[in-house]
C-alpha cells in the first residue's frame, strides 16, 4: 500500500505540474489554481442547466429523474475531456522502463495511473454534480444530512464510471496500436469515432428530457436496467442506504477487476509499443520541400496528423463547424424558416457565436512550442528564422480551419438561410478571427512552454498553454463583439458592416501581436531552454 501511495503521488504531481502557470517552484500551486478554474467554469455551466432541467421535471412530476439524468451527462462530459488522455497517461511508454524496474507489480504500476486519472474525473464530476444536487434538494425540499453525504459519496463511486470506460477505450486503442504498422493512422481513426460517439450521446440528453415528458416510467425502466447506477444514486439521495452500498458495488468492483484484468497484459502492450515507437523529433534527412519554411510547414503537418491527441483534441471545432454547415444544407428548410422567425440580425449574431466558439476549440498553435519537446535545442541550433519558425505554426492552424470555414460557407450560402453576401462575410470573420487566435496562441505558448513533458497528451490536453490558447480565444473574442454590436446596433449600420468593422479589428490585431512576436516573442523563444 506504501508504495501504490508513492506511485500515486508521483503521478498525481506530475499532473499538476503539466498545468503550471509560474514558476517551476510554484508549479503545484500554479497547476491547481488551474484545475480549480476549470471546475469552477464546469460548475457554473451544469447548475444553470440543472436549474433549467429540473423546473421542467418538476413542472411535470418527474423530479426524481433530475439526478439520474444529470449524471449521465456529466459522465460523458467527463468521458470526453479524459478519455483522449487515458491512452497516453496510463499507457505511455517514456516512463514504462523505470516504473517496471521497480519493485512493485504490474497491478500497483497500472493502478497508480489509473487512480490519477480517477482523481482528475472526480474533481470534474464532483463540479458538475454537486450544483446539480443542490438544485435537487431545493426543488424536492430533501436537503439534509443524509441527503449531502449520499451526494458525496456517490461523486466518490459513480466517478469511476467515466474512468473505467476511459480506460478500457484506452486500452483497446493502445493494443491495437502496438499491432498495426501505420499506428498513428489507426488510434486517430479510432479516437475521432470515439469521440463524435460521445458527443452524439451527449446531445441526446436534451432529447432524454423531452421524452421524459410523455413518457417517464420508460425512461425510469431504463435507469433501472441499462443506466442501473444513475438509478441507484437517485434512491441513495431520496434515503436508500441499501442503494447507497449497491451503487458502490457496482461502480467500484468493476473498475478495480477491469484495472487488474488489464494489468495482466500491461507489460506485453507496453512492450508492443516500445517496438512501434514513433519517433517525433527532428532527424538529419532529406526533405523533399521547396525552402525552409515549406520544410517546417511540412514537419508541423506531420506531427498534427500523426498524433491522435493532438489532431482529435485540436481539430475536432474546426470538423464541427464544417458539419454544421453540412447539417444547415441537408436540414435547409427548418433552418430557413428558423432564421426568419428569429429574423436577420438575430440569426448572424447565433451564427458567429457558434463560429467563434468552435473555432476557439481548434488552437493548434498554443501547444505546437510545447510539442517540439527536448528537440527545441535542434530548432535553436539550426539557421531557423523566427518568422519562418513562428510562420510554420500558424500555418498550420490556418491550414486545419480555413478549409473547414469554406466548407461551412459553401454549404451555408447554399441552404439559402442567409444571403450570400452575408454568409460571405460572416466567412471572412472566421477566418480573421483563426489568424488572431492563432498569433494569440503563439504568445500563449511563449509565456506558458512545457518541453519536458513525457507525453503529448499532458501538452495538449493539460499545460497551462492549452487552457489560455484555447479559453483565452474565448476570452478575447468580447472586445470584438463590442465592435460588431457597437457598429451595427449602436451606429445602425447593420450586421454586414458590423462584421467588417470585426474583420479590420481582427485583422489589426493579429498584425500588431505577429509585429510584437517577430521581435519581442523572438528573444522569448531564444531564452527557452
Amino acid at each position: 500500500m506504501r508504495k501504490l501511495r508513492c506511485l500515486l503521488r508521483v503521478q498525481m504531481s506530475a499532473m499538476v505540474h503539466a498545468m503550471n502557470v509560474s514558476s517551476k517552484r510554484s508549479g503545484a500551486l500554479g497547476g491547481a489554481a488551474l484545475l480549480f478554474i476549470a471546475d469552477l467554469l464546469m460548475a457554473f455551466f451544469f447548475a444553470i442547466y440543472a436549474a433549467g432541467i429540473g423546473l421542467v421535471l418538476q413542472a411535470h412530476g418527474a423530479l426524481d429523474l433530475l439526478m439520474p439524468l444529470m449524471g449521465l451527462l456529466v459522465a460523458a462530459s467527463c468521458l470526453l475531456l479524459t478519455a483522449m488522455g487515458a491512452q497516453h497517461v496510463v499507457f505511455g511508454t517514456r516512463d514504462a522502463d523505470l516504473l517496471l524496474s521497480l519493485p512493485v507489480g504490474s497491478f500497483s504500476v497500472m493502478l497508480s495511473k489509473t487512480l490519477a486519472l480517477y482523481l482528475e474525473n472526480l474533481s470534474l464530476f464532483a463540479s458538475g454534480m454537486v450544483p446539480s444536487g443542490i438544485v435537487w434538494m431545493v426543488l424536492a425540499g430533501r436537503a439534509g444530512v443524509w441527503a449531502v453525504l449520499a451526494l458525496a459519496a456517490g461523486c466518490v463511486c459513480a466517478a469511476a464510471l467515466p474512468t473505467l470506460a476511459g480506460v478500457v477505450a484506452g486500452f483497446l486503442m493502445a493494443w491495437l496500436s502496438g499491432r498495426v504498422r501505420h499506428k498513428a493512422l489507426a488510434s486517430g481513426a479510432l479516437s475521432v469515432v470515439f469521440t463524435l460517439a460521445i458527443l452524439v450521446g451527449s446531445m441526446q440528453i436534451n432529447r432524454l428530457a423531452a421524452w421524459v415528458l410523455t413518457n417517464a416510467d420508460g425512461l425510469r425502466r431504463v435507469f433501472a436496467t441499462w443506466l442501473l447506477p444513475f438509478g441507484l444514486w437517485q434512491r441513495a439521495m431520496a434515503g436508500g442506504a441499501a442503494a447507497l452500498a449497491a451503487l458502490a458495488l457496482v461502480c467500484l468492483a468493476p473498475f478495480f477487476l477491469a484495472v487488474w484484468l488489464m494489468s495482466t497484459q500491461y507489460k506485453r502492450i507496453l512492450s508492443a509499443l516500445r517496438a512501434r515507437l514513433v519517433r517525433g523529433d527532428y532527424r538529419l534527412a532529406r526533405v523533399a520541400a521547396s525552402g525552409q519554411f515549406a520544410a517546417l510547414f511540412a514537419k508541423e503537418a506531420g506531427r498534427f496528423f500523426g498524433c491522435s491527441v493532438y489532431l482529435v483534441n485540436m481539430g475536432l471545432g474546426a470538423v464541427m463547424l464544417a458539419a454544421a454547415g453540412v447539417a444547415a444544407l441537408a436540414f435547409s428548410g427548418p433552418v430557413r424558416i428558423a432564421c426568419a422567425q428569429l429574423g436577420a440580425a438575430a440569426s448572424v449574431e447565433i451564427a458567429l457565436g457558434a463560429m467563434v466558439f468552435m473555432l476557439a476549440l481548434s488552437n493548434t498553435a498554443c501547444v505546437s512550442i510545447s510539442l517540439e519537446g527536448r528537440s527545441m535545442w535542434i530548432v535553436k541550433s539550426a539557421p531557423v528564422s523566427a518568422r519562418a519558425f513562428f510562420g510554420a505554426k500558424l500555418a498550420l492552424q490556418l491550414a486545419v480551419c480555413w478549409p473547414c470555414i469554406a466548407v461551412a460557407g459553401v454549404c451555408a450560402a447554399l441552404s439559402g438561410a442567409l444571403g450570400a453576401g452575408t454568409v460571405a462575410l460572416l466567412a471572412a470573420s472566421g477566418a480573421c478571427y483563426t489568424l488572431f487566435t492563432a498569433v494569440w496562441g503563439l504568445w500563449a505558448n511563449l509565456f506558458f512552454p512545457r518541453l519536458d513533458c513525457d507525453n503529448e497528451t499532458i501538452v495538449v490536453k493539460q499545460s497551462a498553454a492549452s487552457f489560455a490558447g484555447l479559453f483565452g480565444g474565448m476570452v478575447l473574442a468580447l472586445p470584438f463583439a463590442g465592435v460588431y454590436f457597437l457598429v451595427a446596433r449602436a451606429a445602425g449600420a447593420g450586421a454586414p458592416a458590423g462584421m467588417a468593422a470585426v474583420c479590420a479589428a481582427l485583422l489589426a490585431a493579429a498584425w500588431a501581436l505577429w509585429r510584437l512576436l517577430l521581435g519581442a516573442g523572438a528573444r522569448r523563444l531564444a531564452k527557452i531552454a
